[in-house]
């Protein structure tokens, strides 16, 4: 049975351009993080998620939201700043320093790397090889990402990375991934809430064609 599934796992992936896939996701991160190492970023939003990393860190979660505390964000991305926090203090990272913006911002440049491997990846399947190059360099150079992840150091990319593998999973019918995906997107930022009829209407036509 496990042969089998290797089998067909080979077989359904192995036209993928792996080398271009690759490419793509290389590119990316090289980019994002030198421009993340020479901008200082938005100031307001990096001492934020600077100060809750390093609380997170240091107290416990169930003590993070308290009264008088200024914290806006839901608690799915918070676990990743307390990674962010600890590393900061095991390594005496300076705030605001180069070191600290680069990584802050380090989980969002492996996201939107990885979002753009994944964008080639369902060009490839959609549309004809020769146009996949297109796609990656669209994603290479993207500026409105770029600029969000590499210069103002936001967390979106990431979040349009769950968002993706969200979709991306309910059109391969792995409903219930979509849907663990999709809550690790609502975890971070409540904007999913707007796509939330979409997966609904997703979920309930298999059940309405029976």
């Amino acid at each position: 049975m496990i042969e089998n599934r290797k089998f067909l796992w080979k077989e359904k992936y192995k036209d993928i351009p792996w080398k271009v896939v690759c490419l793509t996701v290389t590119a990316i991160f090289i980019t994002r993080c030198f421009t993340a190492l020479i901008t200082p970023g938005y100031e307001y939003d990096q001492n934020a998620f600077t100060l809750w990393g390093l609380r997170m860190a240091q107290v416990p979660a169930s003590e993070f939201y308290a009264d008088g505390y200024f914290a806006d964000y839901p608690p799915g991305y918070l676990w990743v700043l307390k990674l962010i926090g600890s590393i900061m203090l095991q390594f005496g990272i300076e705030i605001g320093s180069a070191a600290a913006g680069l990584v802050l911002s380090f989980p969002v440049i492996l996201g939107e790397s990885i979002l753009g491997g994944l964008v080639v990846y369902i060009a490839h399947k959609k549309h004809s090889k020769s146009n996949i190059w297109i796609w990656s360099v669209l994603m290479i150079l993207n500026p409105s990402l770029w600029f969000n992840t590499g210069v103002w150091k936001q967390v979106d990319a990431l979040f349009a990375l769950l968002l993706t593998f969200c979709f991306l999973l309910l059109a391969e019918k792995y409903y219930l991934w979509s849907a663990f995906s999709y809550g690790l997107a609502l975890s971070m930022k409540p904007q999913a809430l707007i796509l939330g009829p979409v997966l609904a209407v997703a979920f309930l036509l298999p059940c309405l064609n029976k």
